[in-house]
């Protein structure tokens, strides 16, 4: 397995999976870990990571969090899309 940290929102982490997959990366061999930095930070949120952090502030805590990141204990998380198609009536 090979841990990956993403610094950014849910589009950061998505354009960073789908860049992956389209590399012919197996993405189910990838143990990812978000530092919440984006706008919009739903999955990090959702997760209990938090929903906004500045590096600039803390740079101690940011450390302490890619160290916890790196140490912690792997979850699976369903990923899925959602295609909406609407027929002419």
């Amino acid at each position: 397995m090979v841990k990956v940290i993403i610094g950014g929102g849910d589009g950061t982490v998505m354009w960073i999976i789908e860049n992956l997959k389209s590399d012919g990366i197996d993405i189910k061999k990838c143990i990812f870990g978000v530092l919440p930095l984006g706008n919009s930070n739903d999955l990090s949120s959702s997760l209990g990571w938090g929903d906004k952090m500045n590096i600039n502030s803390d740079m101690a805590k940011f450390k302490n969090i890619v160290i916890q990141l790196a140490e912690a204990t792997s979850i699976f998380v369903d990923l899925w899309e959602l295609r909406l198609q609407v027929d002419d009536v």
